[in-house]
């Protein structure tokens, strides 16, 4: 219901466009919908607030950006910025994936969180968190994946899947790279673990590659479990 109202939407700024100017309709339509389609569900909800609904509202609202550290199923992962003064690594990270149609882990880092609250009023909560990613490349003869059997390494200077950087954060697996010294300072060993064993504890210890807390992370803790991101979405 809502995809429809929107496409009306669209049509309906889209011919205000063209009233006013035919030139460039398309180009004025992306860079200034969303502006307009605030300014118009407001207004609307002001003078007859039955035709608006809450979703739709919501959506109005626009999105709320605002993340640097997240906890997902009881696991903390972290933005590549956050952690350069820190000695926590928690920006490494997994997801299963298909390339040409085989089925493969894709190896990557974090680089942004985004909190895509679409909240109307205060007893409802829309929220969809998505991590955006730095995707390792896993072609190439020199640069690539590595793997002898036990261990896999993966070039850290080469990168593809530039256009397709977001997951939901519920389809992260959380990983770390070790620094692989018999191949080089480009490349780094893809270090596994069970999710289960992972606690969410204070920044203690110096071990780069232990799992903690940074305690300074935000006012809010934010945690996000499976399941939760499809609910969302059905909202909207």
């Amino acid at each position: 219901m809502e995809d429809e109202i929107m496409d009306k939407l669209v049509c309906m700024h889209r011919e205000e466009l063209e009233k006013e100017d035919a030139h460039d309709v398309d180009r004025r339509l992306e860079k200034g919908f969303a502006r307009w389609f605030k300014t118009h569900i407001w207004k609307l909800r002001k003078e007859n607030p039955g035709v608006v609904s809450e979703a739709l509202f919501a959506l109005s609202c626009g999105p709320d950006l605002r993340v640097k550290s997240w906890i997902v199923n009881g696991v903390r992962y972290s933005t590549v910025d956050r952690e350069k003064y820190l000695q926590t690594q928690n920006s490494g990270v997994m997801v299963d994936g298909t390339h040409e149609g085989d089925n493969i882990e894709f190896y990557g880092v974090l680089r942004e969180i985004l909190d895509l609250q679409y909240n109307s009023d205060l007893d409802i909560y829309r929220s969809v968190v998505l991590f955006r990613c730095d995707w390792f490349n896993q072609v190439g003869k020199t640069r690539g994946v590595r793997d002898d059997g036990h261990f896999k390494s993966i070039n850290i200077q080469s990168f593809w899947y530039k256009d397709d950087p977001f997951i939901l954060a519920t389809q992260s697996k959380k990983i770390f790279y070790l620094q692989d010294t018999s191949l080089g300072n480009e490349w780094r060993i893809v270090q596994k673990f069970e999710h289960r064993n992972m606690y969410n504890v204070s920044e203690k210890d110096d071990h780069i590659f232990d799992v903690h807390q940074d305690d300074n992370c935000s006012d809010t803790e934010h945690e996000v479990h499976e399941g939760n991101a499809d609910e969302d979405l059905d909202h909207l």
